[in-house]
């Protein structure tokens, strides 16, 4: 099994991109031109944040099928996956601000290394943020699965990531 396995399992499920969770925690350079060029190109190749969610969706309730989850199990484990996507597209909300204190702060006349680092602080609290809310939907999935569902799940994630 691989180390980065059970937690792809709940990314996937929650429909977060690791990349919408690390942003969290990167500093401005470059990202007014990758949010105003980058991401378009994402959206445009992938589609945005609800499509992401709805096709993450999709497969963890057919991988849900494939361990014989009931539908008992598939309805508990959606809800927790549901609220910690809420959770997680709560906190990416509040990136456009963070971005902007960034931006104000590096386009300053001079550079004030006191604001940049509470920048950073923040952007460092945001990551564990998120960082206990997936955790906390790994062990609350975990808690709702039968072991054996869990070891079918791993295998489903592993052969879907080519591992």
């Amino acid at each position: 099994m691989s180390r980065h396995t059970l937690p792809l399992v709940v990314l996937s499920l929650v429909g977060v991109s690791a990349l919408g969770v690390s942003t969290l925690g990167v500093a401005y350079a470059g990202s007014r031109v990758v949010r105003s060029h980058g991401f378009q190109h994402l959206r445009a190749m992938h589609g945005d944040r609800a499509d992401h969610q709805a096709q993450a969706r999709a497969m963890f309730e057919e991988a849900l099928g494939e361990i014989d989850a009931s539908d008992a199990q598939a309805a508990e484990i959606m809800a927790i996956t549901d609220s910690a996507h809420g959770q997680l597209e709560a906190m990416h909300e509040g990136l456009e601000a963070h971005h902007d204190q960034l931006e104000a702060v590096f386009t300053a006349p001079t550079v004030d290394r006191e604001a940049l680092e509470e920048l950073r602080l923040e952007g460092l609290a945001g990551v564990e943020q998120a960082s206990l809310i997936l955790v906390g939907a790994i062990g609350d999935v975990a808690e709702v699965l039968s072991a054996e569902q869990r070891a079918d799940l791993v295998v489903l994630a592993e052969e879907l990531h080519g591992e």
